[in-house]
């Protein structure tokens, strides 16, 4: 490691090989690693190779092991922090869609797409944990503690009508982009006779823990560290508010967007990647990253013309 690399806050991540694509997995251990490009590709390349030949071989020993995990319903003592959690606005918005409902399951055999893990995010959820860890506290951690503190966002205008958001937290998105009456905008004076507002939203999702069932499988969707730590700390079934989906037609809106964009692997696969395999050292890699804050950009682009009138 050189010098000036030293001086860089570094993150340990969890890295699952032969799972994401080879091409992807090369740009990840070069691009983001400590020394990254000082690696040979071909000793990376030979890792994710490793890693693709167990997935080979566990699509045989273990065929079929992802389906039907164990789902059961919320201990009492969790009910009345899962009604919170249903509460917020975007889990109500999303309930028009499908069912969605708080349930216990089994964490090992959940499917998983995201390939990394940041083991610093894990400690810090592990820290913040009672010990020993009630029923309650897990229920509190899963629903995403509505009061938690999220860490600041930087925004800076960097030319007319560009604006970058930045923050140590990946969890950082555009919320939503909506038309508001001039009359909803409060403690802003404007240069003139303001008729209507575009506002861009941005922000942290409410942060739930939640997976998606569909056929005989659970893919889970956000809350992979959280879920992680529970996992180290023992905990075998954790609460996730389930979508239940039930219909073909259905897919194509509620599954995760990296399990429709590759169905052989994540579907069709008789063994795709699943949670344990952060765990396993046949499947996985721990890599020192360099920590990087996440960056969202917004560009306003403004014109003006005539048009016709038609009245």
């Amino acid at each position: 490691m050189n010098a000036q690399a030293a001086e860089l806050p570094v993150d340990d991540m969890v890295l699952l090989t032969g799972r994401p694509p080879l091409a992807k997995f090369v740009r990840y251990i070069r691009g983001k690693t400590i020394d990254g490009l000082r690696a040979h590709e071909g000793d990376v390349a030979a890792k994710w190779w490793r890693g693709r030949e167990m997935y080979r071989q566990l699509e045989t020993d273990e065929r079929g092991w992802p389906d039907n995990p164990s789902i059961e319903p919320l201990p009492e003592e969790m009910r009345e922090l899962a009604e919170l959690g249903l509460s917020q606005p975007s889990v109500r918005r999303l309930r028009h869609f499908a069912p969605r409902e708080w349930r216990m399951v089994e964490i090992d055999r959940m499917v998983v797409y995201q390939h990394t893990i940041n083991l610093r995010f894990v400690e810090e959820i592990k820290a913040a944990l009672p010990s020993p860890l009630r029923a309650e506290d897990i229920m509190r951690l899963a629903i995403g503690n509505t009061e938690q503190r999220h860490p600041p966002v930087r925004v800076v205008q960097s030319n007319d009508g560009e604006y970058t958001f930045s923050s140590a937290s990946n969890d950082l998105r555009f919320l939503d982009v909506v038309n508001l009456e001039a009359g909803c905008i409060r403690d802003y004076q404007p240069s003139g006779c303001v008729s209507s507002a575009i506002v861009l939203f941005v922000g942290f999702s409410d942060n739930l823990i939640s997976a998606v069932h569909a056929g005989n499988r659970v893919y889970l969707q956000n809350g992979s560290h959280r879920v992680f730590a529970l996992r180290e700390l023992g905990v075998t079934h954790a609460p996730c508010l389930l979508t239940r989906v039930t219909r073909e037609e259905e897919y194509e809106l509620l599954l995760p967007g990296d399990v429709k964009q590759d169905r052989e692997q994540y579907v069709r696969s008789p063994r795709p990647s699943v949670f344990k395999d952060y765990f396993d050292d046949r499947v996985r890699t721990i890599v020192p990253v360099m920590r990087m804050n996440h960056v969202l950009e917004a560009k306003l682009t403004l014109e003006k013309a005539s048009i016709p009138a038609m009245t």
